[in-house]
């Protein structure tokens, strides 16, 4: 016992892993011998994760064998196993527990990652492509599961945004980054139509990534779309289009050839932004004159949601639950 909480009673405290993933999901403690494997933390709670935490603790500060025979030396490597893993990130840039139960829970919900799958983000530099960056490599590090990570940029060549800052940023956690150009305004004023011009751009950065995706041998694609943008996507069909659609959780593209993702499908906007903060993420500044030229209709959602929500604070969960059908197969419940 350590702490009042016995090794394989903290163990069992976490439900998913018992139910799930009790092969994958261990305690270093008990290793064999000279070997000690890092210890998975459970996508959905990550409850092993608070337990190993204390455990760690204990350790770092006793420094002696404490588990059914565990020797000196097994002792000070579990002391230093346990610091590799939750000091390898900085402090100031890992994700809020609340953020990652939700990603958590959406991934599991609609196996969005499999083992062995080739991840390639949609980084826009906007605060929640950055947050998606980092709750990404947090489970990267940590999860069950074997996964790579890998981020593209779609650069629109319009004046005044300037995606470069992020080639250092990236490099420096050692993430692979596929930055390309596409003349997405000047291509708009000779093809777009009938079209918006964020519905033309939309379309031309995804046929980018997806092209990126295939050549450098991705076979997923994750989007940083949140489920305040579900709401308004979902407004805007049933208001403007006469339908009833909004963004799907997990789905093959057209060409059937990459899967789209979108963890964050149960984390509000607020929450991305309320991380990009605190973490200092270099979010990258919007300059696009289409945008700001006038008010959106996705604008308006935003603010009608806004002034409902005020009246209602179930109002999101709510949202979430009529929208279920329309994210494709998987429950819908919101955690709290």
């Amino acid at each position: 016992m350590i702490g009042g909480i016995g090794i394989v009673d903290g163990i069992a405290l976490c439900r998913h892993a018992a139910k799930r993933e009790s092969r994958n999901v261990h305690c270093a403690v008990h290793s064999t011998g000279d070997r000690l494997d890092l210890p998975r933390l459970c996508l959905l709670c990550l409850t092993l994760a608070a337990v190993i935490r204390r455990l760690y603790v204990s350790v770092a500060i006793m420094d002696i064998p404490f588990a059914r025979g565990l020797p000196v030396r097994g002792a000070v490597r579990y002391r230093d196993t346990m610091n590799a893993v939750f000091k390898t990130q900085a402090p100031q840039t890992r994700p809020p527990k609340s953020l990652l139960r939700l990603v958590g829970r959406a991934i599991a919900d609609y196996s969005m990652i499999r083992t062995g799958d080739r991840v390639l983000l949609g980084l826009s530099g906007g605060k929640d492509s950055l947050s998606l960056l980092h709750i990404l490599l947090h489970l990267q590090r940590h999860a069950p599961i074997r996964f790579e990570v890998g981020v593209a940029s779609v650069d629109p060549q319009v004046e005044g945004f300037d995606l470069e800052p992020l080639r250092p940023y990236l490099a420096e956690l050692g993430v692979p980054y596929f930055l390309i150009g596409e003349p997405i305004m000047e291509r708009a004023q000779q093809h777009m139509g009938n079209q918006s011009y964020c519905a033309f751009c939309s379309r031309m950065k995804r046929g980018v990534l997806y092209a990126t995706a295939r050549r450098e041998g991705y076979n997923v694609l994750a989007l940083a779309q949140h489920l305040d943008d579900l709401a308004e996507t979902f407004l805007m069909s049933a208001f403007h289009g006469g339908t009833l659609r909004t963004m799907r959780a997990n789905y093959l593209n057209d060409a059937g050839d990459v899967r789209v993702i979108r963890p964050l499908v149960y984390a509000r906007e607020r929450q991305t932004a309320d991380f990009a903060q605190s973490a200092g993420l270099p979010v990258i500044r919007d300059n696009c004159p289409a945008c700001f030229r006038k008010p959106t209709q996705r604008w308006h959602m935003k603010q009608l949601l806004a002034a409902q929500e005020q009246d209602n604070k179930y109002l999101f969960k709510s949202l979430l639950s009529t929208m279920r059908p329309l994210l494709g197969s998987g429950p819908v419940q919101l955690p709290e």
